[in-house]
């Protein structure tokens, strides 16, 4: 069974790197409409979610007593929570069960992933069929398989900017788009001023912003595996460059600076240890990395890259739309899907509102009330191993998977900051397989240090 969950884990994982590129192939460079093919990676997570229930009943009596520990009630009450007031706000507002769906897809389904492989990875290590040794396997083979993607990035940016007709006839991008509209084939290049300006870095994603948001995503566990058991060896900071050559193609702002932040939490995590995020010199210094970052982009960034008017005026204008919006209901929000990218399903275009932030988002939907119960929920899931590390021996502060587990739970700290940018759980290649990571992750946790962990398995 354990074999076959990494196995199919493995697939998921490169095959949602590649779902865009073919997906592009198959429905614009060949014609074929097949579009009910594409919610493969829906009908994998439906059926992960399944049998994660399906382990969980099967061992409930062994398993039910989490339920008594004071952490996992909060965690499972602050997610049935807002999964309740996203229903309330739909049976008193005008949207529809179809509205919720499509919303919570934007907004929960994340959360979903990761409970489901965390309490499916604790089911087996129930029956006695975890394997530590396969799973560091598995993470070695995750490392090699993002050298190439790393690799492969910057090749693919160089055919690119020199012939980009290659990516038009083989795989059905279009030379003559500008943004990539709903329906339509992908430009094969975006452009720091729209049209004009340097050739921004997509690769295998959709947009410029979705190749960065892979790349902040990922980081922590990077450096966790590739960069900081060489710390001193020249090959770990050749990967480091590389990987910072990557996010600097990408031309994006939000990038910089969530990446600026990452790289300073991470090279204090190298030098002082995980103790040192207990400490209060971290906040006292972290206030000071994040103003330094933006003082080191408008220094060191050239100009006509790092000001980009129609972008920063359009940031501003949805924020004043959205002041507006949330004017007319604060308390409840109007109702599901009635703010993009959820409001594109609904094929009325006159009324879309893309505020591109998801807190923004989920504060029209669902007023201060649910925009306060998902904030809550995502804190608590991702920084909420911070409150409990004192309690770790010093012994599981330095084991590697155990640092695997610390460097995803960062995700608070660079989805926070894309939040403001763009709505951080749409793009389904990024949010899947992260969650999938997080999910293999915590339920190693689960199992291996229950005694002591955030979401410990005694009260």
């Amino acid at each position: 069974m354990l074999a076959l969950l990494l196995g199919a884990c493995r697939f998921f994982l490169v095959w949602m790197v590649l779902h865009f590129l073919v997906h592009t192939r198959f429905t614009f460079g060949l014609g074929w409409d097949i579009n009910f093919v594409w919610a493969w990676k829906e009908m994998a997570l439906v059926a992960l979610f399944f049998f994660a229930a399906w382990e969980w009943w099967t061992y409930r009596s062994q398993m039910v007593h989490w339920l008594h520990h004071p952490r996992i009630f909060t965690l499972i009450s602050l997610f049935l929570l807002t999964c309740l007031w996203q229903g309330i706000v739909v049976l008193v507002g005008e949207g529809t069960v179809r509205d919720l769906i499509i919303s919570m897809r934007y907004s929960m389904l994340g959360y979903i992933t990761i409970l489901a492989m965390a309490l499916g990875v604790r089911a087996i290590y129930q029956k006695k069929l975890w394997d530590t040794d396969a799973f560091a396997w598995f993470l070695g083979r995750w490392r090699s398989f993002f050298c190439i993607l790393l690799l492969a990035a910057l090749a693919w940016r160089v055919i690119a900017v020199i012939k980009p007709g290659t990516f038009t006839h083989l795989f059905g991008y279009d030379r003559t788009s500008v943004e990539g509209d709903i329906g339509t084939a992908p430009p094969v290049n975006y452009f720091t001023n729209l049209t004009h300006g340097y050739v921004r870095s997509t690769f295998l994603f959709e947009r410029p912003i979705h190749r960065w948001f892979y790349l902040i995503a990922f980081f922590p566990l990077f450096f966790v595996l590739m960069i900081r058991p060489r710390w001193w060896h020249f090959d770990a900071w050749l990967w480091l460059g590389i990987y910072s050559l990557n996010v600097f193609l990408t031309f994006s702002r939000a990038a910089w600076l969530a990446y600026a932040v990452l790289l300073g939490v991470m090279i204090i995590w190298q030098l002082y240890g995980l103790r040192f995020f207990l400490s209060r010199r971290l906040w006292t210094i972290l206030p000071f990395v994040l103003i330094w970052s933006i003082i080191a982009i408008k220094l060191f960034i050239p100009r006509s890259l790092r000001q980009r008017s129609f972008s920063t005026t359009g940031h501003i204008q949805f924020t004043l739309q959205w002041l507006a919006m949330v004017a007319e209901k604060p308390l409840r929000g109007r109702w599901p899907s009635t703010a993009g990218p959820g409001s594109f399903h609904r094929g009325d275009l006159s009324t879309n509102f893309n505020p591109e932030n998801q807190f923004l988002q989920l504060f029209i939907e669902f007023g201060i009330v649910g925009w306060v119960l998902w904030t809550i929920l995502f804190f608590f899931m991702s920084c909420g191993w911070m409150l409990c590390l004192s309690s770790f021996p010093k012994k599981n502060l330095t084991d590697p998977l155990f640092q695997v587990w610390v460097a995803l739970s960062l995700w608070g700290c660079w989805l926070a900051i894309c939040g403001l940018f763009l709505h951080s759980f749409v793009d389904r290649m990024i949010v899947y397989p992260y969650a999938v990571l997080y999910g293999l992750s915590l339920g190693h946790v689960f199992a291996i240090y229950g005694k002591s962990a955030f979401l410990s398995i005694r009260s």
